[in-house]
């Protein structure tokens, strides 16, 4: 089995750019404040529970075995400082505190001063506001001259691309990959025929 468990799921409200905040009625509370600083937070994640699922791979569960990676995921800008992991030869009970989802803003001043405010959520970042994207799947065929015999030999291959651009840009970087997959594959087979 190879997937990751879910060990925290926070929502952080810091506020460095002024599209979070220029159609607030807070603009000038935070614009008082002038130069906004990037801020820092200390997230704990809870100690895993002991999972009933079995695998095939391992007659441990997915708390006990001999190797560990951490998934780190988010949407916005971050920055990871330090990530430690604290692991036990034989685990206790659960004890951990995981961190809770913040409610207000929290604004930091060029002075380290600091104010939470509450923001409605910036038209960037409302529900109606989807982020399209677009998929592609084209197929490129590549030829080549053998190396030793003079006949010509083709490559077939198919890629898909998924673009956050256009239809357009989706259509073009599925080409490009597709060629260079059936490049790559004609040019191994030309050097051996």
């Amino acid at each position: 089995m190879n997937f990751y468990q879910n060990i925290l799921n926070t929502r952080i409200q810091a506020v460095n750019a002024t599209y979070q905040y220029q159609t607030s009625n807070q603009l000038d509370t935070i614009q008082d404040l002038g130069f906004l600083q990037t801020q820092y937070r200390r997230l704990t994640t809870e100690n895993v529970q002991t999972n009933t699922i079995k695998s095939c791979e391992s007659p441990n569960t997915l708390d006990i075995d001999k190797a560990f990676s951490l998934l780190i995921e988010w949407c916005g800008q971050l920055g990871l400082d330090s990530i430690r992991l604290y692991m036990d030869e034989w685990p206790d009970k659960s004890s951990g505190q995981p961190s809770k989802d913040e409610t207000v803003s929290c604004v930091v001043g060029e002075d380290g001063s600091s104010t939470a405010v509450t923001l409605d959520p910036a038209p960037q970042e409302s529900a109606g506001n989807v982020v399209n994207t677009w998929e592609s799947k084209q197929t490129r065929t590549a030829s080549a001259t053998c190396v030793t015999s003079g006949r010509t030999v083709s490559s077939t291959a198919t890629a898909s691309y998924t673009s956050y651009v256009s239809p357009a840009d989706a259509v073009t970087q599925a080409g490009l990959l597709a060629l260079q997959n059936a490049q790559n594959a004609v040019n191994q087979y030309a050097k051996l025929c």
